[in-house]
C-alpha cells in the first residue's frame, strides 16, 4: 500500500509527494495503524530503499581513479545513508554542508544510480590545450 503511495508519487509535482509524516498520518487516520512515525521514516527514506539492483558499489565507483573525487564522493555519500546515518552525520564524516548532502540523496533517490551522475554545465564546454604545449 504504501509502495503504490510512493510509485503514484513519481508522476506527481515534487511538493505534492507523500513524505514520511504524511505517509504516517495517513495510516493512523484512515487504517488505524498503531505504528511509530520514525518507524515510517526508516521504511520510505532514500536510505531504507536501497537494494543490490540501485546501490553503488563500495568496491565500484567509490575506488577507482577514473571516477572522479566527485563521483567517489557521491557514492560514499549514498552508502553512508544506507548504513543509516542522519544527512548531518554524513556531512560531518564527509567535510561537506548538509545541505549537499540533502541535495544528492534527493537525486539518487529520484533518479537511483544515474543521479549521482554530473549534469551538463551551461556555456561554452573548456577546452584542455594540445598535448606538448604550455
Amino acid at each position: 500500500m504504501v509502495d503504490a503511495w510512493l510509485e503514484a508519487d513519481r508522476d506527481a509535482p515534487r511538493k505534492q509527494r507523500h513524505t514520511a509524516k504524511r505517509i504516517h498520518r495517513r495510516l493512523v487516520d484512515e487504517y488505524g495503524a498503531e505504528v511509530a512515525e520514525v518507524t515510517v521514516y526508516s521504511t520510505t527514506a532514500p536510505s531504507g530503499r536501497l537494494n543490490q539492483a540501485n546501490q553503488p558499489t563500495r568496491s565500484g565507483a567509490t575506488s577507482t581513479r577514473r571516477a572522479g573525487a566527485s563521483a567517489s564522493r557521491r557514492s560514499q555519500l549514498v552508502l553512508l545513508a544506507a548504513d543509516g546515518l542522519r544527512n548531518d552525520q554524513i556531512a560531518a564524516r564527509l567535510n561537506c554542508r548538509r545541505e549537499v548532502v540533502s541535495q544528492w540523496r534527493k537525486r539518487f533517490f529520484e533518479h537511483r544510480v544515474a543521479g549521482l551522475e554530473d549534469l551538463p554545465r551551461r556555456g561554452r564546454p573548456r577546452l584542455s590545450p594540445p598535448s606538448g604545449t604550455r
